[in-house]
């Protein structure tokens, strides 16, 4: 079980990496996601969670991620590894960054939805 987890929060160690490398794997996670949104899109399927690019705001989702989900893997992760501990700052950090990117996000969003329900429309 302990080993369980230290793998499961290597998987998902993005956040707790400094900020350049959280956006960059960020973005590049992201993008798969919406690229399987994009095909359940295609075949006419219900779209999971966080795969569409349309209504993700991808600032909002790492808040969350980090707050719910990594973060507190880490949190007991570090009860027994300290040496984790000087990292931790990177959570407070990330997520900070990320709620100030919100609104640039939400702005994307909006033209993306315009953009996609004219295509809509017009077919």
């Amino acid at each position: 079980m302990c080993i369980d987890s230290i793998v499961h929060a290597s998987d998902i160690s993005n956040p707790i990496k400094e900020w350049g490398t959280c956006f960059k794997w960020t973005e590049v996670v992201m993008a798969e996601f919406w690229r399987q949104g994009d095909n359940e899109r295609d075949l006419k399927v219900p779209i999971s969670y966080l795969c569409d690019r349309y209504t993700t705001n991808m600032a909002k989702a790492q808040g969350g991620f980090i707050g719910f989900v990594v973060k507190p893997i880490y949190e007991l992760i570090g009860n027994f590894l300290p040496d984790l501990l000087p990292y931790m700052q990177n959570f407070t950090d990330n997520g900070d960054r990320w709620i100030k990117l919100i609104p640039e996000y939400d702005e994307k969003l909006s033209k993306f939805f315009f953009h996609f329900y004219l295509l809509e429309l017009l077919e």
